[in-house]
């Protein structure tokens, strides 16, 4: 892609941050999602910029009219079809408890802390 073009695009999400609702919403859901990711604000705002590349690029190649009420609605169609085809499972049980007492001399060290594993790559898929 013309690194110019990029540019454009890129800076015209960072613009429309602010006046609409709908791409602020778009954009949050992917920083919440990329969240852990050394850069999860570029991240969300290249992902915003190429929703709206797609929409402008539908807006120019077809008869459609941009409506955001009609976008609005399609979309909350689209969640509500998911929630219906892949239903929330329960939430995990906790583990067990231990059952054999601490080593000696143990007793009084502190927890290790948890390590979650991040892959950059983890739900980068194309």
């Amino acid at each position: 892609m013309n690194k110019h073009a990029l540019r454009g695009c890129y800076l015209s999400a960072l613009a429309s941050l602010r006046p609409s609702a709908l791409d602020r919403a778009y954009y949050d859901k992917q920083v919440e999602r990329h969240r852990g990711h050394p850069k999860a604000h570029v991240v969300a705002l290249i992902a915003l910029a190429r929703q709206r590349l797609k929409l402008f690029y539908k807006l120019l190649t077809t008869e459609a009219a941009y409506d955001k009420e009609i976008l609005i609605a399609s979309h909350l169609a689209r969640r509500q079809r998911a929630k219906a085809r892949f239903p929330q499972a329960a939430p995990p049980s906790p583990p067990p408890a231990p059952t054999s007492p601490p080593a000696e001399g143990m007793e009084n060290l502190p927890e290790p802390p948890v390590s979650h594993t991040l892959s950059y790559d983890a739900g980068y898929g194309g």
